[in-house]
């Protein structure tokens, strides 16, 4: 939020107000630096900031955007500084909740959905295929796209449990349950706003892609066999 509109007594015309630029932490560089604490730093998403400490409050624990870190550890122990903010690189991540960033949440959400839609996508194909095709057609686009799939549903669950590549979503040294536990969390404390739309994108494009695979794998069966 960099500024406040409020209506004149008159109705007729709007004044602009509480003009504030930012540093990628959340500092106030130039402008009010009171007042009105739901329109400073990151207050699309839902933060505030308390007038008599300068801390900013995520809901989870507060935040210091003069020295860029929490005052508190962070409680679903995200990495391996637990006090860190957005990885140290505000400019790409959001922390919407004060617990981590949002972008592995999504990252995992939209792989997930990925996954699941491909699943999909080829059901819908073979569904098709078994009207008009041989059977050995139909088999062996089946068993290449079950084998495609097993080996994206065991590299991301690799990804996600094997030491120093988890780390690279951001929860080194997590068991899976641990992981699920998290990305529950951050789902009940920030609604299914941005998570819902990661899924439904990697669901969509899940889908389109096991429904085109599957269908190509079968032209090329059905081509080398005739």
């Amino acid at each position: 939020m960099v500024a406040t509109l409020s209506k004149n007594t008159a109705g007729t015309s709007w004044s602009l107000g509480n003009e504030r630029s930012y540093d990628v932490w959340g500092s106030v560089r130039s402008g009010a630096a009171t007042g009105g604490p739901k329109g400073r730093y990151v207050a699309n998403l839902g933060h505030v900031q308390d007038d008599e400490s300068g801390l900013i409050y995520m809901r989870a624990r507060y935040y210091e955007p003069e020295t860029g870190r929490f005052v508190s550890e962070d409680r679903v122990m995200d990495g391996s500084n637990w006090y860190v903010y957005c990885k140290n690189a505000p400019t790409l991540f959001v922390d919407e909740s004060g617990n981590s960033p949002t972008v592995y949440i999504n990252m995992i959400l939209f792989t997930a959905g990925f996954i699941i839609g491909h699943i999909v996508g080829v059901t819908i194909a073979v569904l098709l295929l078994m009207r008009n095709n041989p059977d050995y057609v139909v088999q062996n686009t089946v068993v290449r796209n079950l084998f495609f799939i097993g080996l994206e549903i065991l590299t991301f669950l690799s990804a996600l449990t094997i030491p120093g590549a988890k780390g690279e979503f951001g929860f080194a040294d997590k068991s899976l349950k641990e992981i699920t536990k998290t990305i529950v969390n951050s789902v009940r404390q920030t609604g299914w706003g941005r998570h819902g739309l990661a899924a439904g994108l990697g669901f969509m494009f899940g889908v389109m892609f096991g429904v085109l695979n599957a269908m190509y794998d079968a032209f090329l069966w059905e081509m080398e066999n005739e």
